[in-house]
């Protein structure tokens, strides 16, 4: 993928999670907000640093090896590391081994509660817990936004739960993240694999904001189910974008 990329990357889910507060912040309270203020999106970058989200983020070598290493030697060790980061896997194709006790296994212990929890609750019982999740989630995110932009978190009080609901329905982002959820319900034969953590806060974003989305087939049909509205293409076989994209650019 870096490859096909050609180096290409882009920015965390949290970089476009910050901006879409700012923008519905901004259109909920115009008066309030300064829209020259608003955190700007820049959804493609380069490299690891663009991808973390970390100006700094690269291989640090110490004066001393600066100095004994030739330039391209510098530059080939940089190159393996970006690659090993980006990948996830080692150099000289050592897989990571995978932490059970980490959020990859917490995301799937969630989904696993979606199936157990929610199925058997009334429809507006289900909608109104998936929007209080949804807020919990990024409530942290939301009150930096505010003190970010100097506003009273007194002015969410009479939004009420209408309120909110609409706020949450304003950042794209999130409301992938709810359409997803309430496909997911819809099916328990669904089994929550590993990468669900990784394909529903990367890829799935995605599909508000690029032309074209390779997803897998799983999370490309509950993306492309009805009701949500995608700025995206979502296909499943990377070597249908030169069609996909050349079809795009003739229309």
């Amino acid at each position: 993928m870096r490859e096909l990329s050609g180096g290409f990357t882009i920015c965390p889910a949290a970089e476009i999670l910050k901006h879409e507060i700012d923008a519905a912040l901004w259109r909920l309270f115009p008066d309030q907000i300064d829209p020259r203020n608003i955190t700007p999106l820049k959804l493609l970058g380069k490299g690891l640093a663009h991808a973390s989200g970390r100006a700094d983020f690269s291989l640090k070598l110490t004066p001393e090896l600066r100095k004994q290493l030739p330039l391209k030697y510098q530059q080939a060790i940089d190159e393996m590391f970006q690659i090993s980061m980006l990948s996830g896997v080692a150099p000289f194709g050592v897989a990571p081994r995978w932490d059970s006790s980490g959020p990859e296994s917490t995301f799937m212990k969630h989904l696993h509660m979606l199936h157990d929890k929610l199925r058997i609750v009334r429809a507006e019982e289900r909608e109104s817990a998936l929007y209080a999740m949804a807020m919990l989630s990024i409530l942290g995110d939301i009150n930096a936004a505010l003190d970010r932009h100097r506003v009273s978190k007194q002015l969410f009080d009479p939004l009420g739960e209408k309120g909110l609901r609409s706020f949450i329905d304003d950042l794209p982002s999130i409301r992938v993240e709810m359409h997803l959820s309430r496909e997911w319900i819809k099916n328990t034969s669904l089994q929550a694999k590993r990468t669900e953590l990784n394909d529903w806060a990367q890829t799935a974003p995605m599909a508000m904001y690029s032309d074209v989305v390779v997803a897998e087939k799983l999370l490309a049909d509950l993306l492309n189910r009805s009701g949500l509205g995608l700025k995206a293409r979502v296909i499943t076989d990377v070597t249908d974008l030169p069609r996909v994209l050349v079809a795009g650019s003739v229309a």
